[in-house]
């Protein structure tokens, strides 16, 4: 697909389009962006407001997950970590 820029004529025609019933992939073929591009142009700031704080909590989710996976990981195993530290000391000892 061009690069086509959005204008106000464009915006025009996808939202007479969506409210003719199209959907957004017809509208994207029709003017020649791709489907999400559609997608973007139509959004509401109350769409773009929800998707946000969507986003906001997978990202805090995943960041707790990870967190506690790294807890239980260092847990597990700490005592080969110690036992490779200590070997790995007494080597340089001689």
């Amino acid at each position: 697909m061009s690069k086509i820029k959005k204008t106000p004529e464009l915006l025009a025609r996808a939202k007479q389009l969506i409210d003719q019933g199209w959907t957004q992939a017809e509208i994207a073929d029709e003017i020649g962006v791709g489907r999400p591009t559609i997608g973007a142009w139509l959004e509401t700031p109350e769409q773009a407001a929800r998707r946000e704080a969507t986003a906001k909590q997978y990202r805090e989710a995943n960041r707790e997950a990870q967190k506690e996976y790294d807890r239980k990981y260092y847990a597990a195993n700490r005592e080969a970590r110690l036992e490779s530290s200590r070997k790995w000391h007494a080597a340089l000892a001689g």
